[in-house]
């Protein structure tokens, strides 16, 4: 089961050369399951039952700094570094009934945050006076601490800038 899903950003430009960019993210969900099964335990059948759930979140945000060049009279290209903030949460639960045994349960949490720094490469281009299309690829590696690997972002969008300074 999916559960609260969101997700913000905003960016800008100082004299068209300095970009900067922050958002965030938060990705969460749940799921359950049980069933009953017969075991084996001395050669006497013994009935089982059990349940298990789970709950994972994941909820990110960064903030980034983009140095743009010129790639054409129509397009930019940018490199960028910064930071990102990962917090990562989990809970396992588990019971287990065997018939004419007292109830066995276990609850595992897990969570853990850090920083990592963030590389950014991106392209835009302009498509007339109010619109633009691009594409941006971030990479992020954590190669030590408790949270440790790499990922990749992907982005394409186009952006509508109904007023000089404002766009969607």
């Amino acid at each position: 089961e999916r559960g609260a899903t969101w997700r913000w950003d905003a960016s800008g430009s100082l004299d068209g050369r300095h970009g900067w960019r922050i958002g965030g993210f938060r990705v969460s969900g749940s799921a359950s399951g049980s069933g009953s099964r017969i075991l084996i335990d001395d050669d006497r059948p013994l009935p089982v039952d059990g349940r298990a759930s789970g709950r994972l979140a994941l909820t990110a945000h960064s903030l980034a700094y983009t140095r743009w060049f010129a790639a054409g009279e129509q397009s930019v290209a940018g490199l960028g570094v910064g930071l990102v903030r990962y917090a990562l949460a989990t809970r396992v639960e588990g019971e287990l009934r065997p018939e004419g045994q007292p109830v066995l349960t276990r609850t595992l949490r897990y969570a853990v945050d850090a920083w990592a720094p963030v590389l950014r490469v991106a392209w835009l281009r302009r498509l007339g006076t109010r619109w633009r299309a691009g594409f941006d690829l971030t990479w992020v590696r954590k190669p030590s601490g408790a949270l440790t690997g790499h990922a990749i972002d992907a982005g394409l969008g186009v952006e509508w800038q109904p007023l000089d300074h404002l766009g969607l």
